[in-house]
């Protein structure tokens, strides 16, 4: 990719657990190189986790207006930090692994996830062989039984408050 190339990630969230359950927030942090395009009531800005840039006319003329605007309008920030959240698959239930007679998002492996995406510019030309580490956690999480109370249990493989955010300036 070059700079001023659009990349799209799509965010994968399974549930390998034994309850149903919700991903109330998921956090990314914005990879190096990369920035955020943030969409305001009257304005576009590029944000990399350090400084905005007004981008409006920019990206109001590109190919990519409306795609921006439908995938990054679900994504929120906080200027003191290059971690964005989104609560999109907030309501999305996700259902538990491994259970019988259940219509699994992959019914081979019994396993059920939600997707959610986030569309970054490159800013910087990327070279040859060189990967950009892209960091994303479930932040806030919900579990229900099988009567569809909430219940309060420790996520076995999956840490956020451990989340080690290699690129962020937190």
């Amino acid at each position: 990719v070059k700079s001023g190339d659009f990349v799209t990630y799509t965010l994968r969230v399974y549930n390998e657990g034994n309850y149903d359950g919700y991903a109330k927030e998921i956090s990314e942090d914005i990879p190096e190189g990369l920035e955020f395009i943030v969409i305001g009531d009257e304005k576009i800005w590029s944000w990399d986790g350090k400084t905005l840039n007004d981008i409006t006319e920019e990206i109001e003329n590109s190919d990519m207006y409306d795609k921006i605007v439908e995938v990054n309008s679900n994504w929120g920030y906080n200027k003191d930090s290059s971690i964005i959240t989104t609560k999109t698959l907030s309501e999305d239930l996700i259902k538990a692994f491994g259970k019988e007679n259940v219509n699994y998002a992959d019914a081979e492996n019994k396993i059920d996830y939600k997707e959610v995406k986030v569309i970054f510019r490159v800013k910087d030309d990327v070279l040859p062989n060189v990967t950009k580490r892209n960091e994303a956690a479930i932040s806030q999480d919900e579990a229900i039984n099988d009567k569809g109370e909430k219940i309060e249990i420790s996520d076995r493989d999956s840490k956020p408050e451990n989340w080690n955010k290699e690129n962020s300036n937190k």
